[in-house]
């Protein structure tokens, strides 16, 4: 007659057990997605707020990864070899080559 009370009690642990595993990955589902969703990163900048938004940036004759760097790297707080490696991340681009007419997605500064 035990048996049946402890099989009970152990049947409730393990529902317990199964309700926090679930509880736990909503948690971190929830995490996951309220901090990548948004692409968006507010900036200080010069005690105005600033945010960095995404844009599409044709590429031009005579551009290169490292020229569109230097000229927006600046607005976003970041090096130009960083903001080359945002690029390239963004754009799924293995090295450095880019081609006259093709967009990039880029991060640039914009005032809220």
């Amino acid at each position: 007659m035990n048996t049946g009370k402890s099989s009970a009690i152990y049947m409730k642990k393990a529902v317990f057990r199964v309700s926090l595993i679930f509880a736990a990955a909503f948690i971190a589902i929830f995490i996951f997605f309220s901090f990548f969703i948004s692409m968006r990163t507010k900036v200080q900048a010069m005690g105005s707020d600033m945010e960095v938004v995404y844009e599409s940036y044709e590429i031009k004759k005579g551009d290169t990864l490292s020229s569109i760097a230097q000229k927006y790297a600046s607005g976003v707080n970041m090096s130009r070899g960083d903001y080359m490696y945002k690029v390239r991340r963004t754009n799924q681009i293995s090295g450095d080559l880019i081609h006259e007419g093709c967009y990039l997605v880029i991060p640039v500064e914009k005032t809220l």
